[in-house]
């Protein structure tokens, strides 16, 4: 069994919830996946909401994106990208430990 680094998918969570479902006045929701993939673990953090054309990963997001590269180098990986019109998704994938 492989462990998440501690506060990875909090981190996300948050994020989803202060830029996704509380922009939106009938609010939204949060779906939390995670999957083995080969020799790797892939970590989605799905939210209702839309990304702005232009936008910037912020303080947390992108802390993550130096704690992956700080754990796992080159071996690590972390998108955010809109799923659809009405959802985006934080993906992140890494070996298993």
């Amino acid at each position: 069994m492989s462990k998440v680094p501690s506060a990875m998918v909090l981190t996300l969570a948050e994020n989803a919830i202060k830029h996704g479902i509380t922009q939106l006045p009938e609010g939204g929701g949060i779906w939390i996946e995670s999957k083995i993939r080969g020799k790797n673990i892939l970590i989605e953090v799905i939210n209702s909401g839309k990304l702005k054309e232009t936008f910037n990963l912020g303080i947390g997001l992108n802390n993550l994106q130096k704690r992956l590269q700080s754990l796992f180098s080159d071996k690590s990986s972390f998108v955010l990208d809109s799923m659809s019109d009405t959802k985006v998704v934080a993906r992140i994938t890494h070996p298993i430990l």
